[in-house]
């Protein structure tokens, strides 16, 4: 990053320093004794502390550094809650591996796919209903038994409950203050089958 009068300045766009007017490639084709000579410098930019923990703002007194104002516990209890909610989304929507005869396929676990099996297996279980239902897994179209919906449902159930479960935990912990960090809430979601 480059400043100019305490304050940083684009080495992509023109500039007037002191009635001279400076076209926008200057600074990039300028040799550091030229850009020294109107007082422009080169400064490594820190990087940038991690916003879920602190509010971070450019420091105005050193350009290419940060101030880093951090959340209190009670702060960063609900923050740790809120993102512990959409890991449990992400994973309980992540799909789950299912084989069926020599394939295996990814199924989507998302609310509305979990309601498609539900339901089919719903319909399955009717009197007079056709005992195979077709699904697109997206590469191949298979007719699903009645037990081999079960199987997918089950394994989906399994997968929410997991996450759910894994949530309620680190709620638990949260509110104990034994889980302050993100990697701890990745690590625990990292598990869940």
């Amino acid at each position: 990053m480059f400043v100019l009068n305490g304050q940083p300045i684009s080495p992509d766009i023109e500039f007037e320093h002191n009635g001279i007017a400076y076209p926008s490639n200057w600074i990039r084709l300028a040799t550091p004794a030229e850009r020294s000579a109107i007082g422009i410098t080169e400064v490594v930019e820190q990087p940038r502390p991690d916003e879920f923990y602190a509010v971070v703002t450019p420091d105005p007194a050193n350009p290419g550094h940060w101030l880093s104002t951090p959340y209190t516990a009670d702060q960063m209890k609900v923050r740790l809650k809120d993102y512990s909610r959409s890991k449990r989304d992400q994973k309980a929507s992540a799909g789950i591996s299912h084989t069926i005869g020599a394939d295996t396929f990814l199924i989507p676990t998302d609310p509305a796919t979990r309601d498609v099996f539900f339901n089919y297996r719903i319909i399955q279980e009717r009197p007079g209903v056709p005992t195979q239902t077709p699904y697109d897994f997206g590469t191949k179209v298979i007719a699903l038994t009645e037990p081999q919906l079960l199987a997918i449902e089950q394994q989906m159930e399994a997968r929410v409950h997991d996450c759910l479960t894994t949530q309620l935990n680190l709620q638990a912990q949260i509110e104990a203050g034994t889980v302050v960090v993100k990697e701890e809430i990745d690590a625990a979601y990292a598990a869940v089958p």
